[in-house]
């Protein structure tokens, strides 16, 4: 998963630190750093969704330039079209979970808690929901591209087939690593940072 958009603004500001951040100061940074969170967020669900859209349009066209042959085709572009509505699904719940202006502190930080656990939650589990969707739709693509090849394409042959395997890999192995950066250390910290605040102002 590509999130660079989301982690160029969170890198606009120093690294969270955790639960030893000192309250007064979070108190202060608090309205500015909620403001980025949702940007980012939103970036990265606009930005994720598109990019959904172009791949899908790509896969249609190639499937129309090949014909009936290329019907695994619609297979791949029903798992991008899944991706593309999670995030849907994602912008809509952000929506539903928005805090208005006028909300107390409290309530404004709770919200922040509910929305980095969620995000968290979503690096967990992205395996299932992001990358084996996507690779899968990226091996029916290659697969059907071999299919419809001559006999005599250097694709057909075993080593050339092995190393698209091996990118193909090392693309989803570096899609999760780059996420679970992120959640070392800027998700889970800022969630700790967050939840300290929580604490601070449940006891005023």
């Amino acid at each position: 998963m590509n999130w660079n958009d989301y982690e160029a603004v969170w890198k606009r500001q120093p690294l969270p630190k955790g639960a030893d951040a000192d309250v007064t100061e979070l108190r202060q940074t608090f309205a500015g750093k909620s403001r980025k969170l949702a940007a980012a967020i939103q970036v990265r669900d606009y930005a994720e969704a598109g990019t959904g859209l172009v791949v899908t349009v790509t896969y249609v066209f190639y499937w129309r330039q090949v014909g009936v042959a290329a019907w695994p085709m619609g297979l791949a572009i029903a798992l991008i079209l899944g991706v593309v509505g999670f995030f849907v699904r994602e912008r809509l719940r952000a929506r539903r979970w928005r805090v208005g202006a006028d909300a107390p502190l409290l309530t404004k930080v709770e919200a922040d808690v509910a929305e980095l656990r969620h995000q968290c939650r979503l690096v967990q589990t992205l395996w299932a929901w992001y990358l084996a969707p996507c690779g899968g739709a990226m091996a029916i693509h290659f697969w059907v591209i071999v299919r419809q090849s001559a006999s005599w394409s250097p694709l057909r042959e075993p080593a050339m087939i092995g190393g698209f395997g091996l990118f193909f890999l090392f693309i989803m192995a570096f899609a999760w690593w780059i996420n679970h950066r992120a959640l070392r250390q800027r998700l889970r910290p800022g969630l700790a940072e967050l939840e300290k605040l929580r604490d601070e102002l449940r006891r005023e």
